[in-house]
């Protein structure tokens, strides 16, 4: 009698321990720690495109000819171009001994205005030779820093017409304090506005020298066939990719900026975020800018110190491609890699070099004058102030009148198939800012031996996914014995693995697949260094997420025990879960909290340093554009969050994942639902309205949660 009267509590310990123990086994890491720590690394090299390599003049120019308007579309310009033409204001002159100094502002991008200055020799006869001579990120001073004026004191003292203007961001066009101390005007610089928009700074950098050129072709006494661009630093980068776009620049000379995309992925750098639109390096290089100049003179100068940084080997191996290209035409001699001893600027020995490079093509080695620079008759800097007219548009008015030209009403359908067209057509659009690769494909999947146990009542498998050649991700699928097939969920992050929501939802019979999409929870992300390759070859972490989701759909569903497939997820993973949900019709419901409300919140959130988990997205439209896609099937939108600087608005080019903070704030429920009121109507449409739940803020959220699976969710 004793033993029998103990049995129910032995029963009871087993059930306790065995729920204990797979508690515990469900948090386990399931990869192993070297994989953990390095795989990201290791894939992120792996997946940098090799650049095309060219056997004849003629594969090259048929190939660059595709470029040029491919970079313009990329950069949100090609637009501008085809219908802007110039506009010039007079500001005033200065007189000088030998030459004048005109003030312009001209006009760049439409309503944004450019101050500039003019060296302008006395006593021409005929056609000049001209330069355009810009700074880098020198904030305080640009065109009027000593370097850039020694440049143009030198040229226009032997016979050129020499145009130097700010940069962008930079003395005249800085809207705080250029001279201030700190980061002074680095926060208007990087403001990540424009991350959400087709439009980019580097578009603006490019306009800037392209308009710079129309003003001096549209002068009459310049010579069309001798016009050189030169800046270093930023300015450098600005002569790349001017000359590259724009066949008028006859002779380029970028310096301090020698180095390649593939080194900045790499060795983890973040510069220049403005000059790298989102998906360049899935092309072209710098490499390639240089190339596009060919045949035209190309000098490009480093020092020796600055090549510790940028490395020399890098610098050397964008070189080796861009003289493949001019041995192609022949021309070989046409460019020059030189490294000087001083360190990052235009010095004089950089300089020098500059003045040799043109007597050599514009001057057959007659130059006026020679060679040796001349002793600088410096201006004071308040003397080369342009003047802005009041209506021009600074750095952060640009970017919000880009956020502004983003489509902010849609049309709701008004008819089931209208729905049908709109879904497809957006489908079909996300897709290409998505870049996914296969995301119906199924995984390769690994067993190992051990890793399918029976805890009491419930079994759980662990798996590991390779969802590309050597990129593993982990997963557990558990479920309630008994049942053959189950309805499952797709619980994004495997540490909720514990928590009262997927205990409820296995004691209701659902079975669970817990993920981390690659590069999350128990595997190392990799930090900026796989944030800047993503941007650099257009793979948005959300598309890799959303495509990793569909790939392990793809599995489950071709599992005999699974009936169909859900997905859930929270916060940064709630977006993940609704992009999968809005792509793959396979998903039979969602349920999400997000980590904001939605892009125009965060964009307009007042944050300088946010970028966009999806570049351009409010060009194509917005989280209640997003969730109609997953229309008529089972949505709820649980909350959503406040933006929250994850770094204290400290200027960075790219965040790690998440973007945000942790926070508890969140908007209410009346603001959630007027955001998702479009949606809903959406939803009335397609005859599914009761399909869609707003808000489930209360203090039973998992509850309500467990509920909403229950009685709404196929």
């Amino acid at each position: 009698m004793r033993i029998w009267s103990c049995l129910p509590l032995v029963l009871s310990l087993g059930a306790n321990l065995a729920a204990q123990s797979l508690e515990k086994w469900l948090v386990e890491p399931v990869l192993p720690e070297d994989t953990r720590t390095s795989q990201m690394y290791a894939y992120v090299d792996a997946h940098i495109p090799p650049l095309p390599r060219f056997h004849s003049v003629t594969e090259w120019e048929n190939y660059k000819a595709q470029l040029r308007p491919r970079i313009l579309h990329l950069l949100g310009i090609d637009d501008i171009l085809a219908k802007h033409t110039l506009k010039v204001i007079r500001r005033g002159l200065l007189d000088g001994d030998g030459y004048s100094i005109e003030k312009i502002n001209y006009e760049s991008y439409p309503g944004m205005y450019v101050p500039a200055v003019v060296y302008i020799p006395k006593g021409l006869t005929g056609k000049a030779p001209a330069m355009i001579s810009i700074s880098g990120h020198n904030y305080c001073e640009s065109k009027a820093s000593r370097d850039v004026q020694a440049i143009n004191y030198n040229l226009v003292r032997r016979g050129f017409i020499v145009l130097a203007y700010d940069y962008f961001a930079c003395f005249e066009r800085s809207s705080v304090d250029p001279c201030q101390a700190g980061d002074y005007a680095s926060w208007d610089h990087l403001n990540s506005l424009f991350s959400y928009t087709s439009r980019t700074p580097t578009g603006i950098e490019v306009l800037d020298g392209i308009r710079a050129l129309d003003y001096l072709y549209s002068r009459t006494d310049v010579d069309r066939a001798r016009i050189g661009f030169t800046g270093a630093s930023g300015g450098g980068n600005s002569t790349y990719w001017v000359s590259a776009l724009d066949e008028r620049v006859t002779l380029s000379v970028p310096v301090s900026s020698a180095t390649s995309y593939d080194w900045w992925i790499k060795a983890d750098m973040a510069w220049d975020h403005h000059q790298r639109p989102t998906g360049l390096r899935a092309f072209a290089d710098i490499a390639t800018l240089y190339a596009m100049a060919a045949p035209r003179p190309l000098l490009i100068i480093n020092g020796r110190p600055e090549l510790a940084s940028m490395a020399l080997p890098a610098a050397l191996r964008s070189f080796e491609y861009v003289r493949a290209i001019y041995r192609l035409y022949g021309m070989e001699n046409h460019t020059l890699f030189r490294e000087t001893t001083t360190t990052h600027g235009y010095y004089p020995d950089k300089r020098a070099l500059l003045y040799s490079w043109l007597d050599r093509w514009f001057f057959a080695g007659k130059m006026p004058l020679g060679t040796a620079e001349l002793p600088l008759q410096q201006e004071p800097k308040e003397n080369l102030r342009v003047g802005l007219p009041a209506e021009s548009l600074n750095v952060p008015q640009l970017l919000r009148r880009w956020l502004d030209e983003t489509p902010r009403e849609f049309a709701v359908p008004g008819n089931l198939a209208a729905a049908h067209e709109f879904q497809n057509r957006k489908r079909a659009q996300l897709e290409s800012l998505l870049a996914r690769k296969a995301p119906l494909q199924p995984p390769a999947v690994i067993y190992r031996y051990g890793d399918n146990r029976l805890f009491g009542d419930r079994r759980a498998e662990r798996l590991i996914f390779e969802m590309e050649p050597d990129l593993l991700v982990p997963a557990i699928f558990v479920r309630k014995q008994g049942r053959p097939k189950y309805k499952t969920i797709i619980l994004l992050e495997k540490h909720r693995a514990n928590s009262a929501e997927a205990r409820s939802l296995l004691d209701r019979g659902y079975a669970l697949l817990l993920l981390d999409v690659r590069g999350t929870g128990e595997v190392n992300w990799g930090g900026t260094r796989t944030s800047n390759w993503a941007n650099f070859v257009g793979r948005p972490p959300m598309g890799m997420w959303a495509e990793d989701v569909s790939r392990v759909v793809t599995y489950l569903l071709g599992r005999e025990d699974v009936q169909n497939v859900a997905v859930l997820g929270y916060g940064l993973f709630g977006k993940v879960a609704l992009y999968a949900a809005a792509l793959d019709e396979r998903i039979a419901a969602a349920a999400l909290s997000m980590d904001t409300l939605s892009y125009r919140q965060e964009a307009t959130s007042g944050l300088q340093h946010v970028y966009a988990d999806v570049p351009h997205i409010l060009d194509w439209g917005d989280t209640p554009q997003l969730a109609a896609l997953v229309a008529p099937r089972p949505l709820a939108i649980l909350s959503a969050g406040l933006p929250v600087s994850a770094n204290n608005e400290q200027p960075s080019y790219f965040m790690a994942v998440p973007r945000f903070a942790a926070s508890d704030a969140s908007v209410n429920e009346r603001e959630l639902g007027t955001n998702y009121e479009w949606t809903r109507r959406f939803y009335r449409t397609c005859g599914a309205e009761r399909n869609l739940k707003i808000g489930m803020q209360d203090s039973n959220q998992a509850k309500a949660l467990v509920e909403w699976f229950t009685t709404s969710a196929p």
